[in-house]
């Protein structure tokens, strides 16, 4: 059910959150979830003789590639630009990125947090979300994206599937969230958040594998010097 949660942010899960997906005009909802485990299958065929961050990369690469490419059916186009990709729909009013989280992700009674410190491309994308649910506060978040193209801003709403693999539970829980909120350069706010099914891991990597170490995501962080 959708709600208020910490924030003000809503939350959608269950029936209201495929319908959410499919109201911001995604003909085929699942194929957040379908990409994310292609990304996974790409990441448990790595043998042990792989890099620890092998599996990872190819996880997320993957992934992203997947989703994309299911998008790109609908018109939407993709966006490099400062190594941060992202799919832009066709209207400019939205754009879709991928992202890991904590172990909060997918939990609808918790904030979640991306998993590492973000760079230049992320924290522009949050500003101009802060920028534009400032500005649109007074309307419905339903109808926030289309907000982006009557402001007359150069950037769409950026949303993030954000995901978690949980080794304990061996699941991967996943999330299509819109952020508004940076601190100590982690995303920890959201002006809403859609929690999708979570993936067992189980068909996908029945064997018990050697531990290996999620990549980094191409955003670079750029420190100043003093």
């Amino acid at each position: 059910m959708a709600r208020k949660a910490e924030r003000d942010t809503v939350v959608y899960d269950g029936a209201e959150a495929s319908q959410r997906l499919r109201d911001l005009g995604f003909t085929k909802p699942e194929l957040f979830r379908e990409g994310m485990e292609v990304g996974l299958t790409a990441r448990f065929s790595r043998s042990k003789f792989a890099p620890r961050t092998a599996g990872g990369y190819d996880q997320w690469a993957t992934a992203v590639e997947n989703i994309r490419d299911q998008l790109s059916k609908d018109g939407w186009v993709i966006a490099d630009a400062s190594n941060f990709p992202r799919s832009i729909h066709p209207s400019g009013t939205m754009a879709i990125g991928l992202l890991q989280g904590d172990a909060a992700t997918g939990v609808r009674n918790a904030t979640p947090k991306t998993a590492r410190k973000k760079g230049p491309a992320t924290w522009r994308v949050v500003d101009k979300n802060r920028q534009l649910d400032l500005f649109a506060k007074q309307i419905p978040i339903a109808v926030l994206p289309k907000v982006a193209k009557k402001s007359g801003a150069n950037e769409p709403l950026t949303y993030f599937v954000l995901w978690y693999l949980d080794r304990k539970l061996r699941e991967v829980r996943l999330e299509m969230s819109c952020p508004h909120m940076l601190e100590d350069g982690k995303i920890t706010g959201w002006i809403e958040r859609i929690i999708l099914p979570p993936i067992s891991l189980d068909p996908i990597d029945p064997a018990t594998r050697r531990g290996d170490d999620d990549a980094p995501e191409v955003d670079v962080r750029v420190t100043r010097r003093g």
